[in-house]
């Protein structure tokens, strides 16, 4: 999917237990990806265009309040390429559809139309902070 403003995200099934996720961000801003409608009780993606660039797995409490760190960190081989395109930065991450984490992740199945991707961007900076959009 392509969001105005440069950023883009995307998902594919690696054919086992596993989903790759690729984004697109542009720097100095973040781009972050939730499953679900809001931001409570939700499993995120957060994508951090600063610096060495940072991909961290995060858990929405409640709506009005920010998503917390996962304890359990269940992204994998992790990417961020912040040379091939100037002024943007290139993530990937691999997770598993059910990672077993059951407190703070939710099982992704890429046949069920109850799964719902939102996001949530800032325009204004990459610091940790309530979205933009």
């Amino acid at each position: 999917a392509t969001i105005e403003g440069g950023f883009m995200f995307d998902f594919k099934n690696l054919g086992d237990d596993t989903f790759q996720v690729t984004a697109e961000v542009p720097e100095n801003q973040y781009l972050a990806l939730g499953m679900g409608e809001d931001m409570k009780e939700v499993d995120m993606i957060y994508f951090q265009a600063t610096g060495a660039g940072a991909v961290q797995d995060l858990w929405g409490y409640d709506n009005h309040e920010s998503p917390m760190q996962d304890n359990s960190q269940d992204l994998t081989d992790i990417t961020v390429d912040s040379e091939t395109k100037p002024g943007t930065y290139i993530f990937t991450a691999v997770r598993k559809f059910d990672t077993g984490d059951a407190m703070n992740d939710q099982v992704v199945n890429c046949d069920d139309a109850e799964n719902s991707w939102g996001y949530a961007i800032n325009t204004e900076t990459a610091a940790f902070k309530e979205h933009t959009s």
